[in-house]
């Protein structure tokens, strides 16, 4: 059953942890195209990196300057779909980095690894923020999560090199394990808004 007092609550929780998610988020995204570019001199770390500051800056405008920080029912819905699609293409955006921008890199086999391992931990440290700072939502972990992790591992865990299946598996474990700490989190807060309404 909805609950618009809690969905209210579940929002403004949402809204004051928005900074730290789409900020460290940015953080990141610096260190490892920065990264890439020392190991690959070429477009593919900068092009990246500027698709993910023109989708941050979106972001920003539409969670930040765009908000009034006066929610009622409607405008929580409107700013909370936004979030939810900025996480989803943020999560997508780190996905492809794995995929498209490092796999298709023509570097020697231990500096992929390396750089598809910097990529695992940053996104794994963004999912386990995601799970932080988003934990009144299931949705607002999943939006982010879900397109930057599984088909990445699934890739990762596809590979023939040793070490990459070994790192794909490990990731998917660990995500996993964050979703079914997701699935009794997310509960948790709604049903103590619930109580203190």
């Amino acid at each position: 059953m909805f609950d618009p007092i809690c969905f209210l609550k579940q929002v403004e929780a949402l809204h004051g942890q928005f900074q730290f998610l789409v900020y460290s988020s940015f953080i990141a995204a610096l260190l490892v195209a920065s990264i890439i570019m020392k190991l690959s001199p070429g477009p593919a770390g900068t092009d990246w990196l500027m698709l993910f500051s023109l989708v941050t800056g979106l972001r920003i405008y539409f969670g930040l300057v765009r908000n009034n920080h006066r929610f009622n029912l409607i405008t929580a819905c409107e700013w909370y779909g936004t979030f939810l699609i900025g996480s989803f293409i943020a999560g997508a955006l780190w996905c492809y980095l794995g995929l498209g921008v490092i796999a298709g890199l023509n570097l020697q086999a231990i500096d992929l690894i390396y750089l598809h391992a910097v990529n695992v931990l940053v996104i794994s440290s963004l999912t386990a923020g995601a799970l932080y700072a988003c934990r009144t939502s299931l949705l607002g972990v999943l939006a982010f999560s879900l397109p930057a992790v599984v088909p990445y591992a699934l890739y990762l865990a596809a590979q023939e090199e040793f070490y990459l299946p070994t790192l794909g598996t490990l990731f998917l474990i660990y995500y996993l394990f964050l979703l079914v700490l997701a699935l009794g989190q997310c509960h948790q807060p709604a049903r103590d808004t619930r109580a203190a309404a």
